[in-house]
């Protein structure tokens, strides 16, 4: 299936992000009932965040993140292997951060990263678990993982048997399911057209409410730490 010009066959692929122009957004609207996965992440991460930290973001896509707490913070750098999002990223010219390309699955840590560890917190919100293999390199003694991901069940068995695999320790985990609708037709096209998933107008027709067509928005939320 083709969105906006991209193969979404094969999602977060180099390829598939580097026809994403200019960062990595949801096209689509929703509406949420309860709170979501993304909005305990938001809260965790907050918690975590402090003038005397130094941190890591995986996957920083166009710094929305950096642009909100990396003045809050020591230092911060992010990485993504899209160069249109670093470009992003780097247009913004944010106090106090830096951003790097490294495709972490593939590459070896880069100079830049490894002068600037160790970090005091690292996570990786959507963006990529291959970091976690990198922890015992980046991480300080004292600091703290934090993930959130699309998923639920499966994704955080996957998420702690890697984090284990390094020695650490989950500390914390949810698996969030947030009820909600997507208002519209045209928003649950989109919905569907970014999951690679059939839309039709009988099938949104045969189960919308007043209120848009009804979804169950799941994430898997982690908190880990050193042994």
């Amino acid at each position: 299936m083709v969105y906006h010009g991209f193969d979404m066959t094969q999602p977060h692929s180099r390829a598939w992000c580097a026809a994403i122009p200019g960062d990595y957004v949801l096209p689509w609207k929703q509406d949420l009932l309860g709170v979501s996965g993304e909005e305990m992440f938001v809260a965790l991460l907050e918690r975590h965040v402090s003038a005397a930290k130094s941190v890591l973001e995986a996957g920083c896509a166009g710094g929305r993140d950096a642009a909100l707490y990396a003045p809050k913070v020591k230092s911060w750098m992010g990485y993504d292997f899209a160069p249109q999002f670093l470009e992003t990223a780097r247009g913004k010219r944010i106090s106090n951060a830096s951003f790097v390309d490294w495709h972490s699955s593939r590459e070896p840590i880069p100079t830049a990263i490894l002068e600037a560890a160790p970090f005091d917190l690292i996570f990786s919100r959507r963006g990529p678990t291959s970091v976690i293999q990198h922890l015992p390199a980046l991480a300080a003694a004292d600091s703290h993982f934090l993930y959130v991901g699309p998923r639920g069940a499966d994704l955080l068995e996957e998420i702690v048997a890697k984090i284990e695999s390094v020695d650490w320790q989950v500390t914390w985990s949810a698996v969030v399911m947030a009820r909600g609708f997507l208002p519209s037709f045209e928003e649950y096209t989109l919905y569907n057209e970014f999951g690679a998933l059939p839309s039709s107008r009988a099938a949104f027709d045969a189960v919308a409410t007043a209120q848009g067509f009804p979804i169950v928005e799941t994430k898997c939320v982690v908190v880990a730490t050193p042994v």
